[in-house]
């Protein structure tokens, strides 16, 4: 029978037929070799029963030891693990959009900033829904003393990407003499984000880490992947006397972000850059000198490039429900601008969700055309997006 180690080879554990074996055997040794140990019979079933729990204590450490290593760590471990790096997991956010609000007549709405608001089912602010069913709580208490159309800011009854369609935001949820009509004319003001999932956040701790190189094009990258709400970074830098095929202007640096806020990107361009570097980009941030004066940043935002997935997926053991997994790859697999999609991040993700599923032409295209293992942005400036209506399991 093996035996359990821990060296500088790792922890190596029994497995249930070694532990069971083993049990067998002593077993034997006591009561003579002609016990009878079959599964079915008391003696072979209370043996079965210490097996299994030796084999379930020795997968909990298994799930210690493999917590201290950056790449399997997942969850509250993975915080605190990565609090080590100073990486911290970026928090959900809330939606907030705009409403033209129709009254006719003077009367006064409680909001989210309501002394006594407390979000119960029997205490809610002024709540309004679209036509899918998604709720918006008033952000701010607003009074007014006459008719007319306000524009008032609401705020997602549920934090993460909630997002809804022009003009579908017309259902009052709360009843109020005098409002006419509810509607929203213009897209939101923020759009909510999830909570950064364990497969993400894995991955934007590898490039992170690079945050004290010497290199500062790896330095600045990190500084970008570690803003507060950034979702995805691309850094080009070209250092030759001319325009390089990507566009980038000589000795000039071109930084696309996805999330974060303008003035966080700008401060890390600014901080990390090369100094008499120029900078390529539409848009512009001045960051103000200790000295005086300000500085300018210059970068760009991505623009969406729809990504289609499809691939085969078997369960031996059971049933797949193939919505939600295609839910769960689109929530949780993120690119970033001007980078590449490989059908490994999908399997290696599907895998993730259980070991047992098997997974066969996984293939990817921009045009739901032409199927390839591996695609590429179109420029530099894009950004692949999945969504569930693009990803077909059979």
């Amino acid at each position: 029978m093996a035996n359990d180690t821990f060296d500088i080879y790792g922890l190596q554990v029994q497995t249930l037929n070694d532990l069971l074996s083993g049990l067998q055997a002593n077993f034997q040794s006591i009561y003579g070799s002609d016990i009878s140990i079959a599964s079915n019979d008391p003696d072979g079933e209370m043996l079965n029963i210490f097996a299994q729990a030796g084999t379930d204590i020795r997968t909990l450490i298994q799930k210690i030891n493999s917590s201290f290593d950056p790449e399997q760590c997942e969850g509250v471990i993975q915080d605190q693990r990565y609090a080590i790096n100073g990486i911290e997991r970026n928090g959900a956010s809330f939606t907030l959009q705009p409403i033209d609000v129709v009254i006719s007549q003077g009367l006064s709405l409680q909001g989210l900033d309501s002394e006594s608001q407390q979000l119960t089912p029997d205490n809610l602010p002024y709540t309004i829904q679209d036509d899918a069913g998604n709720q918006y709580y008033l952000n701010a208490s607003f009074s007014c003393t006459g008719a007319g159309t306000y524009s008032l800011l609401f705020r997602a009854a549920n934090i993460g990407l909630v997002q809804s369609t022009l003009n579908t935001i017309t259902v009052p949820v709360t009843i109020i003499a005098g409002i006419t009509s509810v509607n929203n004319s213009s897209g939101p003001t923020t759009i909510g984000q999830n909570e950064e999932s364990d497969f993400q956040f894995r991955n934007r701790r590898r490039v992170s880490v690079a945050i004290s190189s010497e290199a500062n094009i790896d330095s600045l990258t990190a500084a970008l992947n570690n803003l507060a709400g950034v979702v995805g970074v691309q850094v080009m830098e070209n250092y030759t006397g001319s325009t390089d095929a990507n566009g980038v202007p000589a000795h000039c640096v071109w930084c696309i972000v996805e999330g974060a806020s303008d003035n966080d990107i700008a401060v890390a361009i600014l901080s990390k850059k090369s100094p008499g570097c120029n900078m390529k980009g539409s848009v512009s941030v001045n960051v103000a000198k200790q000295t005086g004066g300000f500085l300018t940043a210059y970068f760009d935002r991505p623009i969406n490039q729809n990504l289609y997935v499809k691939f085969s997926l078997l369960y031996p053991n059971g049933t797949i429900d193939k919505n939600y997994v295609a839910a769960q790859i689109a929530k949780n697999i993120t690119f970033n601008p001007g980078g590449q999609a490989s059908g490994d991040i999908f399997t290696d993700y599907v895998k993730e969700m259980n070991k047992n599923y098997v997974i066969t032409g996984m293939l990817l295209s921009t045009d739901n055309i032409n199927w390839y293992e591996v695609v590429t942005t179109t420029t530099p400036q894009y950004q692949f997006i999945l969504s569930t209506t693009r990803i077909t399991i059979s």
